[in-house]
C-alpha cells in the first residue's frame, strides 16, 4: 500500500505543472534577491538569503530552466526542488544568524544535488539498451 501511495506521489510531483510551478518559484527567488539589492524587498512573504541567492544565481536559472523543460523528469529531483523552494527552512530562504554558517555553500551543494538528480534521467533515457 505504501508503495502504492509513493508512486502516485511521484507521479504528481512530476507532472509537467509542477515542475513549472518549481520553475517560476526559482525565479521568483531571484527576483527577489535582485529586489533586495536595490533595496525594494518590503515583502510578507519569507525572505530570500540575497547573499546566497546572488551567489547561485547560474545554478538556479539552470535548474529553473530544465524543470521548465524536461519532458520526464525524476520525482527525486523535483522533489528536492520543491523542497528548497517551499519549505522556509531551506538555504534558499534568510536564517537565523546563527544557522547562517555556510549559506552560500549549502544553497549551491542543494541546486547541485536536484540538478544531478535531474540529469539521471536524461542520461538513462538517451542510453541504448540491448
Amino acid at each position: 500500500m505504501a508503495s502504492i501511495r509513493h508512486a502516485a506521489r511521484a507521479g504528481w510531483i512530476a507532472r509537467r505543472g509542477s515542475c513549472r510551478r518549481v520553475s517560476r518559484a526559482l525565479r521568483r527567488a531571484l527576483e527577489a534577491a535582485k529586489q533586495a539589492q536595490d533595496g525594494n524587498c518590503l515583502d510578507s512573504k519569507a525572505p530570500v538569503d540575497a547573499d546566497a541567492v546572488r551567489a547561485s544565481r547560474v545554478g538556479l536559472l539552470s535548474l529553473a530552466d530544465t524543470l521548465a523543460t524536461i519532458e520526464h523528469p525524476p520525482a527525486r529531483g523535483v522533489a528536492i526542488a520543491r523542497q528548497l523552494v517551499f519549505d522556509g527552512r531551506s538555504p534558499l530562504f534568510l536564517q537565523a544568524p546563527e544557522h547562517r554558517a555556510d549559506s552560500e555553500r549549502r544553497l549551491a551543494n542543494s541546486v547541485q544535488a536536484a540538478q544531478r538528480a535531474l540529469e539521471v534521467s536524461a542520461d538513462l533515457d538517451s542510453m541504448e539498451w540491448g
